[in-house]
């Protein structure tokens, strides 16, 4: 699904992010995506983790000038072991954060991925709450990542 323009994902709307559950290269997660000045706006999102190895987990990107507004977003970790995406929330050029909340949830076992934010290139935190819980059993704790360019 993908928001363009001034396009806004609304207020009182849910959307979960399934991870795939057949391996395979060119099979991905459940994908929304944000671009030019739309916004997330009120909305909430919840990005599984892939259920088996080399698939894709569900992830949202913020790109061009988009914002997650007051959204609330949450990632999941894997739940396959090896290199399976985990959810994953990514600001990867000059989006915001904005007054969103984010929680990453860690991995349940010592070699599953954690819940994933990345902030890269010229996207800000804006005033955005990151959160970054524990893990389980030895599993790393959420992620948050923030390279700017």
């Amino acid at each position: 699904m993908v928001f363009t323009g001034t396009s806004t994902a609304g207020s009182n709307t849910a959307f979960t992010l399934q991870g795939a559950t057949v391996g395979g290269v060119n099979y991905q997660g459940g994908v929304i995506s944000f671009t030019d000045s739309a916004t997330a706006a009120n909305a909430a999102f919840e990005c599984e983790g892939a259920a088996v190895q080399n698939a894709g987990g569900g992830i949202v990107v913020f790109g061009g000038s988009s914002t997650a507004g007051t959204a609330t977003l949450v990632t999941n970790p894997a739940l396959a072991a090896g290199l399976t995406p985990r959810g994953t929330v990514w600001f990867p050029i000059s989006a915001s954060a904005d007054n969103c909340t984010i929680t990453n949830n860690g991995a349940t076992q010592s070699h599953l991925r954690s819940g994933l934010t990345l902030i890269e290139g010229e996207s800000t935190a804006g005033n955005a709450t990151l959160i970054a819980n524990g893990g389980l059993n030895g599993g790393l704790g959420g992620e948050i990542r923030i390279n700017p360019c």
